[in-house]
Parts: C-alpha cells; sequence; structure tokens
C-alpha cells in the first residue's frame, strides 16, 4: 500500500537506565486508520505492537525529568511502510493538527476515566489508563489471525483490568510490567519442538517416580511380610490403584481440589472476559450483533452466580432486539424489565448503564419513567463511571415526559461539568427556556445571565435574555421596549437575528432605524 503522509515520530534511544529523545521521519498512517481500513491482523504482529506500545511508554518514563506521554490513543501511533509502530512527536509543528484533534469530546471520552475529562493532568497512571484502552479498542476492532486462545485472552484481560482499575491494590504501577505481561507468539513449528521439550522433561520425570516407586515397593517387601504386600497388591488390582498412587507418589487430595478450583477459576474469569467484551460492544461501540454473541458465550459453561447467567441471558435477549432492523418493542421491553429486576449492586453499575441505553430506544411514557426509576438506583450507587451519560437521559426523559424543572436541574448538572463553548451555549439555552415554560422566570432569569456573562459576544444567548426580560415585564410593555433599544444600541448586528425579529414581532413591536416602536 502507497503511504501518502509523512509524520515526525518519537526516536528513542535507551542507555543504561536513562532514554533519551530524538525525533525522526516516518511514511505511515495513524493507528486508527490502520484499523479501520484492514480490520485484520496477524496474532503475531498484535502482540509486537503491544509490546512495542508498552516498551515505548517505558521509556518516555525514563527520561530525564520522568515526563510522562499523555496522549496514549491511537490516534497518536504511526504504523509505518515497514509495519514499525511508532509514538507521534507531539512537540512538533507539524504535529499540532492532530493534537487538536485529539482534544475533541468523542476522542476524550474513550481513552481518559470518567474523572479527566481533558487532556490537562499528566501521570503514568493516565498514560497506562489509554494503553489498556488502546489495548481494548485494537482487540474489539479487529479479528486477530489466528484466533487468540483462552490463555492469550485472559493474559490481556487481566493487564487491561489492572491499567483501568488504578484505585486497586493491583493496579500496574509501569508501563515496564506490562511489557512483561504481553503474550508470547509461537508458530505451529515452535509449538511443537515446544511440546516435545515437555514431552521428554515429563518421561525424565516419570521415570524418576518410578524408580522411587519401585525403591519403595522393594524397601516395603523387606519390611512387611508377604501377606501385607498381597493384601496391597489386591487393593491396587480392585480399582484403588490411583489413590495408592497418589498416596506414594505425595499427591494428595488437597492438590486435586486445588486443580479443580482452579480450573473452575479460569472458566469464571472467561465468563468475566465475555461480560466485559458484551459491555464495550454495547455501550461504546453500538455493535449489538457483537455484543449479544459475547453474552451468550458468557451464558455458556460453568457460571458464577445464577445472578450472573441471568443478567447476561438477559443482555443478550436486548442485544438481539436491538440488532433487528425492525425494533420488535414488547420483545425488548420484556428483556430490559427481567435484566432490570436482577440489578441491585454497585458491581452491577455497568448492566445499569446497558439496561438504561436500552431503555432510550422505547418511545412510550410508561418506559421512559421506568428509566427514570433506574437512573436514580444507578447515581446512588456513587458509581463515577456514565454518571454524564446516564444524566443525558435522565435529561430528556423528563422533557419528554412533560417534568420541565426536573429537566433543567439535571441539564444544569451536565453544565457544570462540560467545558466546550458550543455544548455549554446549547445547554445554558436549554435550561433556560425549560425553566420559562415551567413559568420559573427568576430561576431562568438567573440562568441566562451566567450564559451572557460567560459568552457575551453570544447573540442567541443575549436574545434569549431579552425574551426572559420581556417575559418578566409582560406587565410593563414600555420596560420592555427600553430593554430591547438597549440591546439594539449596544450591538447593532442583533437587527439581523431571526430569533430577535420574531421577539419584536410576538411583542408587537417593530423597528425604525434603532428604535423599537409600536407596530403601526
Amino acid at each position: 500500500m502507497a503511504y501518502e503522509q509523512g509524520y515526525d515520530v518519537l526516536r528513542l534511544i535507551e542507555h543504561s537506565e536513562s532514554c533519551y529523545v530524538s525525533s525522526e521521519y516516518v511514511r505511515g498512517r495513524t493507528l486508527i486508520r490502520y484499523i479501520r481500513e484492514e480490520k485484520e491482523i496477524e496474532k503475531e504482529q498484535l502482540f509486537a505492537w503491544m509490546r512495542k506500545m508498552a516498551g515505548t511508554l517505558a521509556c518516555v518514563h525514563k527520561c530525564r525529568g520522568a515526563p510522562c506521554y499523555q496522549y496514549v490513543n491511537p490516534y497518536s501511533m504511526i504504523i509505518a511502510e515497514d509495519e514499525e509502530l511508532y509514538f507521534l512527536d507531539l512537540k512538533a509543528a507539524s504535529n499540532q493538527e492532530m493534537l487538536i484533534r485529539m482534544q475533541k469530546r468523542t476522542i476524550r471520552e474513550h481513552f481518559l476515566p470518567e474523572e479527566e475529562a481533558y487532556y490537562q493532568r499528566a501521570s503514568v497512571t493516565l498514560d497506562l489508563y489509554g494503553l489498556a484502552r488502546t489495548y481494548q479498542y485494537l482487540l474489539a476492532e479487529t479479528e486477530v489471525l489466528p484466533d487468540l486462545n483462552k490463555k492469550e485472552i485472559l493474559k490481556l484481560e487481566k493487564i487491561i483490568s489492572r491499567c483501568l482499575n488504578r484505585q486497586s491494590k493491583k493496579a500496574c504501577q509501569s508501563a515496564q510490567e506490562i511489557k512483561r505481561m504481553i503474550p508470547s507468539y509461537k508458530n505451529e513449528e515452535e509449538k511443537e519442538r515446544s511440546k516435545g521439550k515437555y514431552f521428554r522433561k515429563w518421561l525424565y520425570i516419570a521415570a524418576a517416580v518410578v524408580v522411587i516407586i519401585l525403591g519403595r515397593s522393594i524397601f516395603a517387601g523387606n519390611s512387611h511380610s508377604t501377606n501385607s504386600y498381597s493384601e496391597k497388591s489386591h487393593a491396587i488390582n480392585s480399582g484403588n490403584d490411583v489413590k495408592a498412587a497418589e498416596t506414594k507418589t505425595g499427591i494428595d487430595e488437597k492438590e486435586a481440589a486445588a486443580y479443580t478450583a482452579g480450573k473452575k477459576e479460569t472458566a469464571e474469569q472467561m465468563q468475566t472476559t465475555e461480560m466485559e467484551l458484551g459491555s464495550l460492544y454495547f455501550l461504546k461501540l453500538e455493535d449489538y450483533e457483537k455484543s449479544r454473541q459475547h453474552f451468550e458465550a458468557a451464558c455458556a459453561g460453568t457460571k458464577k452466580t445464577d445472578k450472573e447467567s441471568g443478567i447476561a441471558a438477559g443482555m443478550a435477549a436486548v442485544s438481539a432486539c436491538l440488532a433487528e432492523k425492525t425494533l420488535p418493542e414488547e420483545e425488548l421491553k420484556q428483556a430490559l424489565e427481567q435484566t432490570a429486576l436482577l440489578l441491585e449492586e454497585k458491581e452491577d453499575a455497568i448492566y445499569y448503564r446497558c439496561v438504561l441505553k436500552g431503555y432510550t430506544c422505547l418511545d412510550a411514557k410508561e418506559q421512559r419513567e421506568e428509566l427514570l426509576r433506574l437512573g436514580i438506583q444507578y447515581r446512588a450507587l456513587g458509581e463515577k463511571e456514565g454518571q454524564e451519560e446516564v444524566t443525558q437521559w435522565m435529561a430528556m426523559a423528563y422533557e419528554q415526559n412533560g417534568k420541565k424543572s426536573d429537566a433543567a436541574k439535571m441539564y444544569e448538572e451536565l453544565l457544570a461539568v462540560e467545558g466546550k463553548r458550543a455544548e455549554r451555549e446549547e445547554l445554558y439555552r436549554k435550561v433556560t427556556e425549560l425553566f420559562l415554560a415551567d413559568k420559573k422566570n427568576d430561576d431562568a432569569m438567573r440562568r441566562i445571565r451566567e450564559g451572557v456573562t460567560e459568552y457575551p459576544d453570544s447573540v442567541e444567548l443575549q436574545v434569549l435574555k431579552l425574551r426572559v426580560t420581556c417575559k418578566e415585564k409582560e406587565k410593563n410593555r414600555r420596560a420592555c421596549r427600553k430593554a430591547l433599544e438597549r440591546a439594539v444600541k449596544n450591538r447593532t448586528d442583533i437587527q439581523k437575528n431571526e430569533d430577535f425579529r420574531k421577539l419584536l414581532q410576538e411583542q408587537g413591536f417593530q423597528m425604525k432605524g434603532e428604535k423599537v416602536c409600536e407596530k403601526e
């Protein structure tokens, strides 16, 4: 493939315990573009890139001053023509456009934790969080050839979990630690050689065990009577040979129980992985067919609890409904209701969000009321992740059900955490109009004043403030007219605004030059 674009990337040189940074120019494409264009990735290549990502971060963290990379996501990584992976040199002027792009909310919310809304702070744990999210995205959006086996899936799931749960005692502390945890790839020939070594190793051990057993048998024969020896032989021949062998070789029931428990734990880990992947496809990627497949896989095999099995089955049914071209509303409603009955603890938070998202697809007032009930339960859990999303859903449900003041309060919560100007202006407008429609003029004026103070150059907010002013002074038309005239005097371009002209007409006024007059 021709690589038409070039990038300035980091070139890292390790020396002893230190690392030095320089820059070089390579032709290639961003990792995000590679994922979207290729869709498939060789397993060997996947593990190599994962190690390279972790190794690059480990090297950056060893540089003088212990800096952090900060912008760890698929947009900041470049796949060169030789399929080597590099990190962008974010100090290079040529990469400033990409740096601005990575500030977009759609990118930030996928690769930063909920409590870190912007790329403002830099830390090792945030770098590792972004790395884990990149691993997740890479696994979710590509088909690995050949398929990952269960052991590899568990290893990757463990890495991702320990990076995302930053407050956990088992959280990863360094990129070097992650690099060591990445599975190694072996092709079929290497596997056969390994099997041969494994077989020879256990052949030697088995031979040694036989010698020991024979030695003990001979010793036993010299120490006991022939009758006693015959009894033991009879016990072995009558079906107790396994127990006798275990006794002779030192293998006891505790070890057997530990082995069984280990197999059970592995099955439970696999179920957890399938549940997490199902939730990822459902909430983030909105690929309901794949979420159905993973939730159904979580239902198969050993179950951790009946509750988790029920949640998996319920979410598989919800996903199946949403994957249909024509939404089966009654089936979706039943699946959501059955799943919601199982939700009660903080550990269920992610499934609360899945169910809440399912309810947003239903348009009946009763279902919106159920969404609000579950939303209140979710907020009571104190879970930080997903709070903004749930608040948005609740605000829309309140608004659609005619509870204007409740909706306004929800939007005010969003306003408190939103940082982008366009969204903040829209929220100021939304909150003000809801309070105004609910005849709470004082609350409407309080909020629109804050908006105009924050964005004095916004014509739309200025006009909305005039609308609130005239609403307050309905019985005093002269005061309303004076407010309109002051606005025109302060900025003449306000006359061109469609909402301003509409407001004049509603109030029975017209413009004559810069004067506001009664309509003739």
